[in-house]
């Protein structure tokens, strides 16, 4: 029986032994997977942040060109507003000389009128003086 006890404690012993070599095979492959998985991540993390760079970059020259876009929207229409200021001023003065060259024409006509009004009423006087004349003659 001790004989017996002994070999079991010796199967026991190698068995251990094996479960140990086991064991620490499971546990070198372990390591390994999670090395080799843990670096997937690695390179995963490290393409993503090259997307997450690249994408702010994109963003960035984005946001640069609409912003060129809009100065030179705004510069375009700040140009067609300019331009129909001017085409107004202009349109004003035009008027503005217009204006004045007919306020002077119709100031030379009243003028004309005046001058002919007045002499109208002294050809009247001097008819009514001549009538009056006449008539004192006749009337005697």
């Amino acid at each position: 029986v001790e004989g017996r006890c002994k070999q079991l404690q010796r199967d026991l012993d190698a068995a251990a032994d094996i479960q140990k070599r086991e064991t620490s095979k499971l546990e070198n492959r372990l390591s390994k997977i999670e090395d080799s998985q843990l670096s997937d991540l690695e390179r995963q993390i490290g393409r993503l942040e090259a997307k997450v760079a690249e994408t702010f970059q994109d963003t960035s020259r984005q946001e640069r060109d609409l912003k060129r876009s809009q100065e030179v929207a705004l510069a375009s229409f700040q140009d067609k507003v300019d331009t129909m200021i001017r085409s107004k001023d202009q349109q004003l003065e035009d008027l503005s000389k217009s204006f004045d060259g007919k306020h002077a024409k119709l100031s030379e006509k009243v003028d004309t009128a005046m001058k002919a009004s007045d002499k109208l009423d002294t050809a009247i006087q001097n008819i009514n003086k001549t009538l009056s004349s006449e008539v004192q003659k006749v009337t005697g």
